[in-house]
């Protein structure tokens, strides 16, 4: 994507959430069906220049992960931080620290700690700090939400040197807007972003692994809510914490799942949810409205496994691969979606982390946000709440899971295009995503961890 302060036609949809028909039964749970570790090949995006494989882009970009984690924690345990932004460098193999001044020493130390192994990084200077840019980002957001605004988005740029903000008019238009106008940042505008209600779609008959799964579940499963007929993906099993009668199974997707259209809100009288082919019913347990996230609980009856679905549903191989960890998210970074409806889907970047989406009903926080660059899918209508891992072809980091994608021309891909699933027919895909870091998970202890059990 060009750097441009205009870039035009999009529309923003809360990302894949399909609408199932009331009065057609779930696909019957299939029996004995094989769970087997072979691998298989994703869809890919395109490789970034410099790089053989994804393999080998992989043995390069984990470690730079696991700094980049290690940098913002020491960055937000020191109160007086000067941190801007970390980003990853795939040209020089690195990672670049962007900070506002002389880096603490504790930072200091863990660079060259990191270097002595052969992780190399480079300090750069920012402009901003983080601090100051989330409150540059959070005084628009509650100004445009005072009044009416046609901003949809906002977030820190990359390199911490200003903010990134969507509006669905034009950039004129945004310059008439007050709020911006008195923001002390730069500002990249991106203009002509329209929000819209989750697409609708039709229950299917469909006879793969995600829609049939029994106890133990997987990660990637199907969702479907019946009070509303909405049909989702199931992200990562969670273990809950230990209670006098156990530790409960629990399974993460995206709230907006959930979200009633004609009460305006959630209905949580109405807590039943069918996830793959159970025969029994999950409970929505917690929502949590801001980050787009829900937490369902299982039957006593239902388990869950560390695993997640690896596949195309279509094809029916059955792979899955476990869940090591979970990480934070860096951009330029390469993540995989894994959807019910599209399946497992690589090569996807990180753009810009910490941002701010009007998801055409309500605001998200904290949002990711990650495209293809070759325009190809990233994920679909029915993916939502699915996962986001680290795309690492021997096992699965947890990275997040999905809650918003982008619909305009340049990103919008037509059915026959999808991966996946090619029913119904007003299934889309696009290639430009939001999600929710799974590192929301630490503002919510009650809700467990993700199960990393081998």
């Amino acid at each position: 994507m060009k750097k441009n302060r205009l870039i035009s036609g999009a529309a923003l949809l809360a990302a894949a959430l399909m609408t199932v028909s009331a009065g057609q039964a779930s696909p019957s749970s299939a029996s004995g069906h094989v769970r087997a570790q072979t691998g298989v090949t994703p869809q890919q995006g395109a490789l970034p220049a410099g790089y053989s494989s994804w393999e080998e882009l992989q043995a390069v970009q984990g470690p730079l992960v696991e700094l980049a984690d290690e940098v913002r924690k020491a960055a937000d345990q020191d109160p007086g931080s000067r941190f801007g932004s970390v980003v990853i460098n795939h040209g020089e193999r690195r990672l670049d620290v962007y900070w506002k001044g002389e880096p603490s020493n504790a930072v200091v130390s863990i660079l060259a700690a990191a270097g002595e192994h052969g992780v190399r990084s480079a300090v750069r200077q920012s402009d901003y700090t983080q601090a100051e840019l989330r409150e540059a980002s959070s005084r628009l957001v509650r100004d445009v939400t005072a009044s009416a605004s046609p901003v949809v988005s906002v977030g820190p740029l990359p390199d911490a040197s200003g903010l990134s903000v969507g509006v669905s008019g034009s950039a004129q238009q945004a310059g008439e807007i007050p709020a911006l106008r008195e923001l002390t940042v730069p500002v990249t505008i991106q203009a002509d972003q329209q929000t819209a209600t989750p697409t609708a779609g039709t229950q299917l008959s469909a006879d793969t692994d995600r829609w049939t799964d029994v106890t133990p579940l997987n990660g990637g499963d199907h969702i479907n809510y019946p009070a509303t007929n909405h049909g989702c993906s199931a992200a990562f099993n969670l273990n809950g914490p230990a209670t006098p009668s156990g530790r409960p199974d629990k399974v993460l997707t995206a709230a907006h799942c959930f979200w009633n259209e004609d009460k305006h809100d959630f209905d949580l009288t109405q807590r039943a949810v069918k996830i793959g082919g159970s025969p029994a019913d999950a409970q929505i347990e917690s929502i949590d409205k801001d980050h787009d996230l829900a937490v369902l609980r299982l039957n006593t009856h239902d388990t869950v496994t560390n695993k997640i679905w690896a596949d195309i549903p279509t094809l029916n191989t059955h792979p899955t691969k476990s869940v090591s960890g979970t990480a934070g998210s860096v951009p330029n970074e390469y993540v995989c979606t894994n959807g019910a409806y599209s399946g497992i889907i690589c090569g996807i970047r990180v753009i810009e982390t910490g941002q701010t989406v009007y998801n055409g009903t309500w605001w998200t926080y904290d949002q990711v946000k990650a495209w293809q660059d070759d325009y190809s899918a990233a994920a679909g209508t029915g993916d939502s709440g699915g996962g986001i891992i680290q795309s690492n072809f021997e096992k699965a980091v947890a990275k997040g899971t999905l809650s918003t994608y982008l619909l305009d021309p340049a990103h919008k891909i037509a059915l026959e295009n999808c991966p996946g699933m090619h029913s119904p027919s007003t299934r889309v895909c696009s290639s430009l995503i939001w999600y929710t870091p799974v590192t929301e998970l630490t503002a919510h202890p009650s809700w467990g961890t993700v199960d990393t059990t081998p």
